[in-house]
């Protein structure tokens, strides 16, 4: 039919999903959001680094969510060539890749469970269907800074690492 549609649906966020698997306490979620609003970084992502939860149990609540599978990433010379259709700054952002493409269908590796901006973004991009498969964010963050670094304005412009550590410092 030509129709192409990724099912734009929404996934609970990640904060929600942890505090309703009692991971992390909902107080905790307004401290993330401050880290997240300075460091440009995921809810999730900002949640392992101020140390509330480890990347492990966030893996394993995303995957139990989205009802996929978990996967470890040994190294990046698995990226498919959607890579070169996105812009490489979202992928850091929300730490996302595209895997592979078997006939229609696009894998793509999430640390997170994908929001309905991402989602609208990837429609055109990749194929009919999409798979997804969870993650750890340092693989998925070690994937990405071999197969598509981010140049130096980029990461002025998501707050470099050295602020970002400073802020969280600030947290401990």
């Amino acid at each position: 039919s030509g129709m192409k549609n990724v099912r734009l649906r929404t996934y609970k966020d990640t904060g929600t999903i942890l505090v309703d698997d009692g991971l992390i306490e909902a107080d905790r979620l307004d401290e993330a959001a401050d880290v997240q609003a300075q460091t440009g970084y995921s809810m999730g992502r900002a949640l392992v680094e101020l140390g509330y939860i480890s990347e492990w149990e966030l893996a394993k609540a995303v995957a139990k969510e989205l009802g996929v599978p978990f996967i470890r990433l040994k190294q990046a010379d698995v990226l498919s060539e959607g890579c070169q259709r996105l812009d490489p700054s979202d992928m850091h952002q929300h730490l996302f890749f595209p895997l592979d493409r078997f006939d229609t269908t696009d894998t793509v590796v999430v640390a997170e469970p994908p929001t309905l901006d991402l989602l609208a973004k990837l429609t055109p991009i990749l194929g009919e269907r999409v798979f997804f498969l969870v993650s750890l964010i340092s693989d998925v963050v070690r994937v990405l800074e071999q197969a598509v670094p981010l140049d130096a304005e980029a990461l002025e412009i998501r707050g470099n690492y050295t602020s970002a550590e400073e802020i969280l410092s600030g947290f401990q």
